[in-house]
């Protein structure tokens, strides 16, 4: 059983209420929820959140509510505890994570991260990656080029990703390591998705960029 969970929390540190925010006169966390039926991948798809009024737009797209608890819902809060939360109280096999900070990805994104995953044999877990070939640093150090040697082009460099949260999945087995504090592991799958989707909404000029391309939001 796949089931789709799509968090929604109130409050926001350094955007206010961006989950509430709307671009073409729509919710940011209505375009998630739009894109995740849509797509026809997912035998249930629930809010998650701690805003109980939010119920009313479960019935309004006939989906599920599912209120968590305040102290989940804080910027203490892991993404670790939220997951293990909802998967020790609502039935699944499956469970995705639709993230509303990406409201550019689309709906494709989606459908191809789902049959990836359906995919694979033992999946325990997924995040949605983007992947370049670019000269990248880590604390001021070379990743993939060495300084002493000549520059190398960047067909010739190993290419790096980056997650980008747009999507995430983990099995029920997944469970133990949840417990554990474990979100990912050296055996997560990695899968591609669209440039789009790596555009996550943190503060306001990533608001003011996404607005920008507002064309290019399909749902």
């Amino acid at each position: 059983m796949n089931v789709c969970m799509i968090p929604v929390r109130l409050g926001s540190q350094r955007l206010k209420r961006k989950n509430y925010l709307k671009i073409n006169g729509i919710n940011i966390f209505e375009m998630a929820i739009i894109k995740a039926i849509k797509s026809k991948k997912f035998d249930d798809i629930y809010i998650n959140s701690e805003d109980s009024k939010l119920e009313n737009f479960a019935k309004k797209y006939k989906i599920k509510f599912y209120l968590r608890k305040k102290t989940l819902a804080s910027a203490d809060a892991t993404s670790d505890q939220v997951v293990l939360d909802f998967m020790e109280n609502v039935k699944c096999k499956n469970l995705f994570w639709v993230n509303t900070a990406s409201p550019l990805s689309k709906k494709e994104d989606i459908v191809n991260f789902v049959n990836i995953c359906n995919n694979q044999d033992k999946l325990q877990s997924a995040v949605s990656v983007n992947s370049k070939k670019v000269h990248t640093l880590v604390e001021g150090k070379p990743l993939n080029f060495d300084w002493k040697k000549p520059f190398s082009q960047t067909q010739s460099l190993r290419q790096i990703s980056f997650f980008n949260y747009s999507i995430m999945a983990w099995n029920y087995d997944f469970i133990p390591k949840l417990k554990k504090r474990i979100l990912f592991d050296k055996n997560t799958k990695l899968i591609e998705t669209s440039f789009l989707s790596s555009i996550l909404l943190k503060t306001k000029n990533d608001l003011m960029l996404i607005k920008s391309l507002s064309d290019k939001i399909l749902i």
